[in-house]
């Protein structure tokens, strides 16, 4: 659950963008322009918007494509910061129901569908996918950090927010059971994969573990409870639903969470119980502290490495539960 500053990822959206608008193999293009700026009325887009007048629909329909056109250069790089004024200022659009559904190329769906269709969402999800995996280092999905990727979330739902379907900070690599869970979501606030000032929390959620330590670590007690709290003030009736039930799988008794917590634990317990007796060997063999904590937590525990591999983040907060980590 890390997040990333803006700033260090906004020339991989500008990338996007400049391929969508202008042309590049294995993306088309939702607003084609000719070669005097005009729009080809023929293809993407505007070929949508004079299908759905050829089906009768009303003119709110028309007008919303249409913004998304005169506006889709700046929709591609939008800022989540911007995502609900751009809606209010162009795309609240009177009698327009995103859930009315039109006939369109034999394919009778909702007008939302008929839009991300247009917009080629599914093509881009794959090209942001592998941006995501081979520049940005995200190998697990950005809410549990324990699957692989499987698919793209909207941060933003399409149904909701067609003409968001293509940005790509709207775009959140994840797996299909938190994808799932998040789509049933009613909390106030979720979790972005970007924040916008370097101020700003880039850890809103932590792992707690001082009782299971205590217990644990004198042999009273062998159930390991993994539980969240947030230091960036999320109402605590609001994490297990902004951690889409994270804790719940991380506490299944079969969890490879849970094995993995156990696994680092008894690293833990053997590196401070021989602690005393191996300092002299660790000064004769140069042994750093640098060795001692990836003996504990293994090679991952830094804060980039959140996405990198699994339990990176429950690792680095035991890290520092325990003083390993500062």
């Amino acid at each position: 659950m890390y997040r990333f500053f803006i700033d260090d990822v906004k020339s991989y959206a500008f990338d996007i963008a400049e391929k969508l608008l202008n042309g590049v193999r294995g993306l088309q293009r939702p607003v084609v322009r000719k070669k005097d700026g005009s729009v080809d009325e023929s293809k993407g887009l505007a070929l949508l918007k004079s299908k759905l007048e050829n089906v009768h629909a009303a003119d709110g329909y028309l007008e919303y494509i249409q913004h998304i056109i005169d506006h889709y250069d700046d929709i591609l790089t939008l800022h989540p910061s911007q995502f609900e004024k751009f809606k209010d200022d162009y795309f609240n659009i009177a009698g327009v129901n995103l859930s009315t559904k039109f006939k369109i190329d034999n394919v009778h769906q909702e007008f939302y569908k008929h839009v991300a269709s247009y917009m080629c969402c599914d093509t881009v999800k794959k090209y942001v996918r592998r941006i995501m995996i081979d520049f940005l280092k995200i190998r697990k999905c950005i809410y549990c950090n324990d699957i692989e990727i499987q698919e793209m979330d909207h941060f933003k739902p399409e149904a909701k927010y067609p003409f968001l379907c293509t940005s790509f900070f709207n775009l959140f690599p994840s797996c299909k059971r938190c994808n799932g869970k998040k789509n049933k979501w009613t909390g106030k606030n979720e979790f972005c994969l970007y924040r916008e000032k370097e101020s700003e929390d880039c850890n809103p959620f932590k792992f707690d573990f001082p009782e299971m330590l205590e217990d644990y670590l004198t042999y009273e007690n062998d159930k390991h409870t993994i539980k969240f709290s947030s230091p960036s003030g999320y109402a605590k009736e609001e994490i297990s639903d902004a951690c889409l039930d994270i804790e719940g799988r991380y506490n299944d008794e079969l969890s490879d969470a849970r094995k993995h917590l156990k696994n680092v634990l008894n690293k833990y317990k053997h590196q401070m119980g021989c602690l005393p007796a191996t300092l002299n060997a660790c000064s004769e063999l140069n042994i750093t502290k640098k060795d001692e904590i990836e003996f504990v937590l293994g090679d991952c525990y830094k804060v980039e490495d959140i996405h990198k591999d699994r339990f990176v983040k429950m690792t680095i907060d035991f890290g520092k539960e325990t003083g390993m980590l500062k």
